[in-house]
């Protein structure tokens, strides 16, 4: 993966989601991130079923556009996730080697507060 999705990008979306201290509070952040690594990723490793990734991943997004109606999180990161989950979903490669790894690197720049 080239640097920019690991390092650049990531250290940009991260200040981007914390300019507002009301919304994408570290631990709502985490905790779809938690999901998509334990719940997601672990079990696909394991099974090598990637349509049981689709289908998690595609239920993460009507979870996170609630999380957006509820003021949990901005309209930012429900577009930037919403984003990736679609280019995720199209091949276990884009999952595996593109989606977490991306996330990952958008926890490591996300501040805790």
């Amino acid at each position: 993966m080239k640097k920019e999705f690991i390092i650049d990008f990531p250290q940009k979306l991260g200040i981007l989601f914390q300019k507002r201290s009301d919304v994408n509070k570290p631990t709502q952040i985490r905790k779809y991130y938690d999901q998509c690594k334990s719940k997601i990723e672990g079990p696909f490793k394991v099974r090598k079923d990637f349509e049981y990734v689709k289908s998690e991943l595609y239920k993460m997004i009507p979870l996170i556009n609630n999380a957006k109606m509820k003021g949990h999180i901005s309209n930012e990161f429900f577009l930037y996730m919403e984003k990736n989950i679609y280019e995720a979903v199209k091949s276990p490669k884009n999952f595996i080697d593109g989606f977490m790894p991306h996330f990952q690197s958008l926890i490591g720049y996300y501040k805790q507060k």
